[in-house]
């Protein structure tokens, strides 16, 4: 006999969160997009450094993005590690939280191909980091009124329906 066990017996429910459009239609929207950044890479040792911008909740925040030198020119799938504008104070010498920020270089070093192990990788990678951040500071709001270009057309047929749609896919991933 199988059941789940839960606090008090309860089964919960798994939340839903809704990404469509009142059409029903689903969009698609990368959280960072490396193509398009604030200026060319950073480069420090083996990381490279993005100075780009973070898609939350519909609205972009200015970001720094690190990942491994040699994974962007190869095929291995890579996680990058994301310095928000609203967590560069957790960063900085003088305002940080330095047991926060070394806890997030140590999970910085796994995803970058570091032993987080050896004392003196969180610490380049803070170092990487706050050498950064005035970099950060000056990223400037994302402009979203430029021109699109079209580079995909897609026709969506509704399987319960059959009603079928076609949408054009602009040149930032999103769906116009």
């Amino acid at each position: 006999m199988n059941q789940l066990i839960t606090p008090n017996n309860v089964q919960q429910k798994a939340q839903h969160v809704d990404t469509s459009d009142s059409d029903g239609t689903e969009h698609y929207r990368p959280a960072i997009d490396l193509t398009v950044t604030y200026g060319p890479p950073i480069s420090r040792g083996d990381v490279l450094v993005y100075k780009t911008w973070l898609r939350r909740g519909g609205k972009w925040e200015p970001c720094l993005v690190l990942v491994p030198k040699g994974a962007i020119i190869s095929n291995q799938r890579i996680t990058p590690c994301i310095v928000p504008l609203s967590r560069a104070h957790v960063w900085a010498e003088e305002t940080g939280d330095f047991q926060d920020c070394l806890i997030s270089a140590g999970m910085f070093c796994a995803n970058l191909g570091y032993n987080p192990y050896n004392p003196r990788n969180p610490m380049k990678i803070i170092g990487i980091v706050r050498d950064c951040l005035h970099d950060l500071l000056t990223i400037p709001p994302r402009f979203e009124d430029v021109p699109r270009e079209v580079t995909a057309e897609m026709e969506v047929i509704d399987n319960a329906t059959g009603r079928v749609k076609d949408i054009e896919v602009s040149d930032d991933h999103g769906i116009i």
